[in-house]
């Protein structure tokens, strides 16, 4: 008995984006690798050009030194000083989120993974937030050990694409 199983095809970038938001919520199938960067090229334009903005409207605001535990205290200052321009970088991070999640997912699964590898990419998170506030290198080279694995998941071509 033959399953039908739809392979992912090479795209181009308009493609690949055209692809990255009406599958934005699906969670199975998989992704080529094409799909999977062309996706995450034009993703870095649509949600790192407001935030290079923010940074660009906030480079020469003198901001009060801050330390210790109120040293997330700055982001009300970034806010009040362009609050259009940070709306727009944080609703565009939270409208990709899902989809970002769904197509690496499907690239995961591409690759020859479970899905739930995907929280791989949590822990690094966790680590390097938590190497901000302490003076262990340790916990640094662990993440940066898990993101490389994540990075060689992410580029590793499918078994029919061999």
């Amino acid at each position: 008995m033959a399953v039908n199983v739809k392979l992912p095809q090479k795209v181009h970038s308009g493609q690949a984006l055209k692809l990255f938001f009406t599958n934005a919520f699906n969670f199975s199938g998989r992704s080529s690798v094409s799909e999977y960067w062309w996706a995450m090229v034009g993703l870095e334009f649509i949600v790192t050009l407001p935030m290079l903005v923010v940074r660009w409207n906030t480079a020469n605001i003198r901001l009060p030194a801050h330390r210790g535990p109120n040293a997330l205290a700055i982001i009300p200052y970034w806010f009040r000083a362009t609050p259009v321009w940070t709306t727009i970088a944080i609703a565009a991070f939270l409208i990709t989120l899902i989809p970002q999640l769904s197509l690496t997912v499907r690239r995961f699964r591409d690759a020859g993974f479970a899905g739930w590898w995907l929280l791989l990419y949590f822990g690094p998170l966790v680590l390097v937030t938590a190497q901000l506030f302490a003076y262990n290198g340790v916990l640094l080279l662990i993440a940066l050990t898990v993101l490389a694995f994540s990075l060689y998941i992410l580029t590793k071509p499918g078994p029919e694409a061999s």
